[in-house]
């Protein structure tokens, strides 16, 4: 009598499992069946507070592409295995539904193949984007007891449900683009999908929440780098250029979507380095058309398809297909650039202007003209960059430059330089008239004195004085002016500069004006014995002396140079005033927008040290902040160079520094029935102990 009482309860147990196991792993279950039942379920429920609310319910709503959903006075839920089964979602608005109805598993590769493109998606592209909707939409089961207004979770449930089906249509009927970009359609004459869920429905607020956060979701995770294209046959061409000095092909791209530190580039013979959002990628050969692929792994759900076995969604006979989630999966994201380069100038001429006391401070504004050996001029050299001048495409031979203006408050070089360019010449020939420094330095124009020449210049001023004399004298100096002014200038030059400063000190020094430099210490602001490199600022020239920054009117004299880690200098500057501006911050750092002036005085130290931090006297930078997480691996760049007997190898880049997951802005959402984990977890622990009561049942029952 024991032994059967056991067995009856090790039967009873076995039983309760096997309850516990369907409705534990519900979605797991729809897995492994080839056809359900189909269970539809009014909302609102008959226990809503807003139950009597007019406003749930819509009107006939024509779609694009043919497809016409019926009026009805209110919506609907639908759910897989029982009332409270796993979500389904409708993939043919046309077509009707009831509950009981059973609809059989179809092949996931078939249905998307035979589906018709609605005008922007083909099949497969429809299920790319419902597939990224469900990753971020509403995967748990339906509730009927608990989706009512009422009830703050299961209203958000439900209002997750609803979005997730009216962005799953949009799709459907062709009211969005292969990157998500949803098309109007009523300026066709269509309803939009949106328009399933009543404006004045009580839970239309909480849906369209949902719906604006799923699809920022979907096209944040669809996005892949600015300069790529999503398909080979979408893939710009970006075109790499002759680099004289490192003697190879080379671009940088700049990703302003910001997602390109999540993908892996792959290319053959050419090397491909991420740091950040820019990509550098270097050629030794000619390209033309080469491929670039970068590569995402992304997380994505599993799809079921649900249907009577027919593959048309325009209105027609039938049941109503319906799509439901059934786990996890991994795919990739591509993206796909093309290449090619163009083909290398000659030959470079190349000088860098400098200050000959202070050769670290490059000078801007010069001019120099280059002609041929038999004095045909070709052009002017182009300043590249501050105080580096250059003339490109030339072939081999003879050729004049002369500087023909010099940068302001410099004397001009007169002399002529002769460059020869032959077969063994570098491709980038350096002109210089400064051994020392290697670069082609010029002198500070000097002050005149204040006392007048022993002689009379030979030119009068063209302006007379107003007086004349009362007196002429009886002799005349041998080397008078045919016209000459009755009063002659106190201090009057030998040569009149060619420019004079804004404002003319009354008594001139008979030296040379002392020179001054602003410097700066750059380090973080919670860390301030941290140095920090990479920063550039601009110095510019108060003109009118008004002491306020005005970008049309004050004068650019160049960047402060670098000496060494995180200090930085500018040199060679004269009493004045001057404004100093941050214009481009190290890496992970935020900029400092403001101008900062500094005022230079007969009495300033030699080194006038600019600050923004009086606690540490240096300049401080603020770190960036982030909410996403970060992941720091080491750089490394693979070179593979292509020759014609053996295939170049694929060059797969890795990040350089602390590389950001993909960002997404989405506030934290409730949680919405997703519990399928759980489910199978706690199925698997009673099914073990079911397994154990069996064998126990059994050893008693033998005994």
């Amino acid at each position: 009598m024991n032994r059967l009482r056991h067995g009856k309860f090790y039967l009873f147990v076995l039983t309760i499992l096997c309850v516990a196991i369907a409705g534990g792993i519900g979605i797991s279950v729809l897995a492994l069946d080839n056809e359900i039942s189909v269970y539809l379920a009014d909302i609102p429920r008959e226990t809503d507070t807003q139950y009597s609310n007019a406003n749930w319910g819509h009107g006939e709503l024509k779609f694009k592409n043919g497809m016409v959903y019926h009026a009805e006075d209110k919506i609907t839920a639908k759910a897989g295995i029982d009332w409270n089964g796993p979500a389904l979602y409708c993939i043919e608005p046309p077509q009707n539904l009831h509950s009981d109805d059973t609809l059989k598993r179809m092949d996931d590769g078939s249905y998307w193949n035979y589906l018709p493109s609605n005008g922007q998606l083909d099949g497969w592209q429809q299920r790319k984007l419902i597939a990224r909707i469900l990753q971020h939409g509403f995967r748990g089961n339906v509730n009927i007891d608990t989706w009512v207004t009422q009830n703050e979770s299961g209203s958000q449930e439900l209002a997750k449900y609803l979005a997730t089906q009216v962005l799953i249509w949009e799709v459907i009927v062709g009211e969005r683009t292969e990157d998500f970009t949803r098309i109007d359609p009523t300026a066709e004459g269509y309803n939009r999908a949106a328009e399933y869920v009543n404006p004045s429905s009580p839970i239309f607020s909480k849906t369209a929440t949902w719906y604006n956060q799923i699809e920022a979701d979907v096209k944040q995770e669809l996005k892949i780098p600015s300069f790529m294209g999503a398909t080979e046959a979408d893939a710009p061409t970006e075109t790499l250029t002759w680099d004289y000095e490192t003697k190879k092909y080379t671009i940088t791209l700049t990703d302003t979507n910001e997602v390109l530190s999540n993908y892996t580039i792959s290319a053959e013979g050419v090397t491909a380095t991420v740091d950040g959002n820019k990509m550098t990628i270097t050629s030794d050969s000619p390209l033309d058309g080469l491929l670039v692929t970068a590569t995402d792994e992304v997380a994505v759900p599993n799809l079921i398809i649900w249907g009577d076995g027919s593959y048309s969604s325009v209105n027609g006979s039938g049941l109503q297909d319906c799509v439901c989630y059934t786990g996890q999966a991994e795919d990739e994201q591509n993206a796909y650039l093309k290449l090619k380069t163009e083909a290398p100038d000659e030959y470079q001429i190349k000088l860098t202007k400098v200050d000959k006391d202070y050769p670290d401070n490059k000078l801007t504004g010069a001019e120099f003209t280059i002609s041929t050996e038999d004095d045909q001029k070709l052009g002017t050299l182009t300043e590249s960059s501050t105080g580096v001048y250059t003339y490109d495409n030339l072939s081999q031979g003879t050729y004049h430059v002369q500087e023909t203006k010099a940068p302001d408050g410099y004397e001009l070089d007169p002399k002529v330089y002769t460059v020869t360019i032959t077969e063994d010449s570098d491709q980038v020939t350096i002109l210089e008239n400064d051994a020392a420094s290697h670069c082609f330095i010029n002198t500070p124009k000097t002050t005149q004195p204040t006392t007048q020449p022993t002689t009379q210049p030979t030119t009068q001023p063209t302006t007379q004085p107003t007086t004349q004399p009362t007196t002429k004298p009886t002799t005349q100096p041998t080397t008078q002016p045919t016209t000459k002014p009755t009063t002659q200038p106190t201090t009057q030059p030998t040569t009149k500069p060619t420019t004079q400063p804004t404002t003319k000190p009354t008594t001139q020094p008979t030296t040379e004006v002392q020179k001054h430099r602003i410097k700066l210490t750059k380090v973080d602001k919670d860390y301030p014995e941290n140095k920090l490199t990479g920063a550039e600022f601009g110095v510019y020239q108060d003109v009118d002396g008004n002491g306020l920054y005005e970008s049309d009117t004050d004068k650019p004299l160049g960047t402060m140079t670098e000496k060494e880690t995180g200090i930085y200098v500018f040199a060679d500057l004269k009493p004045g005033t001057y404004f100093v501006q941050e214009l481009e911050a190290p890496d992970g750092y935020e900029l400092d927008p403001k101008i900062y002036t500094v005022v230079i005085t007969a009495d300033s130290e030699d080194d006038v040290v600019l600050e923004n931090d009086a606690a540490s006297h240096c300049f401080i930078n603020q770190p960036k902040t982030t909410t996403t997480t970060t992941t720091t691996t080491k750089k490394t760049t693979t070179t593979t160079k292509a020759t014609t007997t053996t295939k170049p190898a694929t060059t797969t880049t890795t990040r350089k520094t602390t590389t950001t997951t993909r960002k997404t802005t989405k506030t934290k959402s409730p949680d919405t029935g997703d519990h399928t984990r759980i489910g199978l977890s706690i199925g698997l622990c009673v099914a073990i102990a079911a397994g154990i009561g069996a064998i126990l049942y059994l050893k008693n029952k033998n005994e």
